[in-house]
Protein backbone atom coordinates (compact mmCIF):
# COMPACT_ATOMS: atom_id res chain seq x y z
CA UNK A 1 0.00 0.00 0.00
CA UNK A 2 1.57 3.58 -0.99
CA UNK A 3 1.57 5.48 2.25
CA UNK A 4 1.36 9.27 1.72
CA UNK A 5 2.88 11.62 4.05
CA UNK A 6 -0.43 13.48 4.56
CA UNK A 7 -3.83 13.61 3.95
CA UNK A 8 -7.13 15.78 4.07
CA UNK A 9 -10.39 15.51 3.15
CA UNK A 10 -11.16 15.62 -0.37
CA UNK A 11 -11.74 19.62 -1.58
CA UNK A 12 -13.80 18.48 -4.17
CA UNK A 13 -17.22 16.39 -4.06
CA UNK A 14 -17.57 15.61 -0.64
CA UNK A 15 -19.32 17.07 2.78
CA UNK A 16 -18.84 15.91 6.22
CA UNK A 17 -20.64 16.73 9.88
CA UNK A 18 -19.20 16.09 13.13
CA UNK A 19 -21.83 14.25 15.28
CA UNK A 20 -21.45 13.60 18.31
CA UNK A 21 -18.15 10.93 18.16
CA UNK A 22 -19.34 10.42 14.66
CA UNK A 23 -18.19 11.86 11.16
CA UNK A 24 -21.05 11.54 8.24
CA UNK A 25 -19.44 12.38 5.33
CA UNK A 26 -21.47 12.21 1.96
CA UNK A 27 -19.97 11.83 -1.80
CA UNK A 28 -22.08 14.44 -3.48
CA UNK A 29 -20.59 12.69 -7.14
CA UNK A 30 -22.48 9.18 -6.59
CA UNK A 31 -25.00 9.97 -3.47
CA UNK A 32 -22.91 7.53 -1.61
CA UNK A 33 -22.60 8.45 2.05
CA UNK A 34 -20.02 7.09 4.57
CA UNK A 35 -20.80 6.95 8.91
CA UNK A 36 -17.14 7.09 10.51
CA UNK A 37 -17.53 5.90 14.39
CA UNK A 38 -14.85 6.14 16.92
CA UNK A 39 -11.95 5.75 16.24
CA UNK A 40 -12.30 6.01 12.44
CA UNK A 41 -13.73 9.50 13.18
CA UNK A 42 -10.80 10.15 15.01
CA UNK A 43 -8.30 8.96 12.55
CA UNK A 44 -10.08 10.81 10.02
CA UNK A 45 -9.88 14.10 12.48
CA UNK A 46 -6.09 13.40 13.07
CA UNK A 47 -4.96 13.13 9.31
CA UNK A 48 -7.47 16.23 8.64
CA UNK A 49 -5.46 18.25 11.01
CA UNK A 50 -2.17 17.49 9.69
CA UNK A 51 -1.26 14.05 11.44
CA UNK A 52 1.37 12.39 9.39
CA UNK A 53 0.56 9.07 7.97
CA UNK A 54 3.88 8.07 9.97
CA UNK A 55 2.83 9.34 12.83
CA UNK A 56 -1.06 7.99 13.20
CA UNK A 57 -0.10 5.17 15.42
CA UNK A 58 1.49 6.64 18.07
CA UNK A 59 -1.09 9.57 18.25
CA UNK A 60 -3.87 6.96 18.88
CA UNK A 61 -1.82 5.47 21.38
CA UNK A 62 -1.44 8.90 23.26
CA UNK A 63 -4.90 9.67 22.82
CA UNK A 64 -6.11 5.55 24.04
CA UNK A 65 -3.29 5.34 26.50
CA UNK A 66 -2.34 2.03 25.15
CA UNK A 67 -0.33 0.31 22.62
CA UNK A 68 -1.40 -0.57 19.49
CA UNK A 69 1.19 -2.33 17.61
CA UNK A 70 -1.65 -5.22 17.07
CA UNK A 71 -4.14 -2.81 14.88
CA UNK A 72 -1.27 -0.94 13.27
CA UNK A 73 -2.22 -2.96 9.57
CA UNK A 74 -6.02 -2.18 10.54
CA UNK A 75 -5.38 1.11 10.83
CA UNK A 76 -3.29 1.10 7.57
CA UNK A 77 -6.20 -0.66 5.70
CA UNK A 78 -8.39 1.28 6.93
CA UNK A 79 -6.30 4.55 5.76
CA UNK A 80 -6.35 3.07 2.60
CA UNK A 81 -9.73 2.54 2.13
CA UNK A 82 -10.59 6.46 3.02
CA UNK A 83 -8.42 7.09 -0.14
CA UNK A 84 -9.76 4.67 -2.11
CA UNK A 85 -13.48 6.14 -1.74
CA UNK A 86 -12.49 8.74 -2.66
CA UNK A 87 -13.12 10.55 0.91
CA UNK A 88 -9.27 11.73 1.46
CA UNK A 89 -6.26 13.21 -0.50
CA UNK A 90 -2.84 13.48 -0.68
CA UNK A 91 -2.05 17.19 0.05
CA UNK A 92 1.31 19.08 1.43
CA UNK A 93 1.41 19.79 5.15
CA UNK A 94 0.08 23.43 5.01
CA UNK A 95 -3.08 22.45 2.96
CA UNK A 96 -4.67 20.16 6.21
CA UNK A 97 -7.75 21.39 7.53
CA UNK A 98 -8.17 21.37 11.04
CA UNK A 99 -10.46 19.82 14.13
CA UNK A 100 -9.88 21.92 17.20
CA UNK A 101 -8.19 19.50 20.21
CA UNK A 102 -11.30 19.54 21.98
CA UNK A 103 -13.36 17.81 18.97
CA UNK A 104 -10.30 15.63 18.82
CA UNK A 105 -10.86 14.16 22.41
CA UNK A 106 -14.46 14.32 22.32
CA UNK A 107 -13.93 11.59 19.41
CA UNK A 108 -12.10 9.12 21.61
CA UNK A 109 -14.43 6.07 22.87
CA UNK A 110 -12.52 3.88 25.03
CA UNK A 111 -11.81 0.60 24.63
CA UNK A 112 -9.84 1.17 21.10
CA UNK A 113 -11.57 -1.67 18.16
CA UNK A 114 -10.55 -1.33 14.57
CA UNK A 115 -11.68 1.35 12.82
CA UNK A 116 -14.24 0.84 10.25
CA UNK A 117 -15.85 2.76 7.36
CA UNK A 118 -19.63 2.15 7.43
CA UNK A 119 -21.09 2.69 3.44
CA UNK A 120 -24.95 3.79 2.66
CA UNK A 121 -26.88 3.89 -0.33
CA UNK A 122 -29.90 4.07 0.30
CA UNK A 123 -30.69 8.09 0.00
CA UNK A 124 -27.96 8.14 -2.88
CA UNK A 125 -31.36 9.21 -5.34
CA UNK A 126 -32.12 11.67 -2.96
CA UNK A 127 -28.81 12.89 -2.53
CA UNK A 128 -28.27 12.95 -6.66
CA UNK A 129 -32.00 14.44 -6.99
CA UNK A 130 -31.24 17.59 -4.82
CA UNK A 131 -28.04 17.82 -4.16
CA UNK A 132 -26.42 18.52 -0.69
CA UNK A 133 -24.32 21.80 -0.99
CA UNK A 134 -22.21 23.55 1.66
CA UNK A 135 -24.46 26.54 2.55
CA UNK A 136 -21.61 28.37 4.48
CA UNK A 137 -19.26 28.73 1.79
CA UNK A 138 -22.31 29.68 -0.43
CA UNK A 139 -23.28 32.53 1.72
CA UNK A 140 -19.58 33.80 2.04
CA UNK A 141 -19.67 33.99 -1.85
CA UNK A 142 -23.00 35.69 -1.87
CA UNK A 143 -22.06 38.03 0.89
CA UNK A 144 -18.51 39.26 -0.73
CA UNK A 145 -20.82 39.61 -4.05
CA UNK A 146 -23.00 42.07 -2.66
CA UNK A 147 -20.16 43.62 -1.43
CA UNK A 148 -18.16 44.59 -4.70
CA UNK A 149 -21.32 45.67 -6.29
Amino acid sequence: MVQHTNLRACQEGIIFEVIDQEIVVISLATGVYFSLKSPASLVFALLESGCPQHELVSRLELLFDTKLDAHSNEIESFVGSLVAESIMESCSSDQCGSFDLATIESLVVRPFQAPVIEKFDDMQDLFLLDPVHPIAQESARNAEDQISR
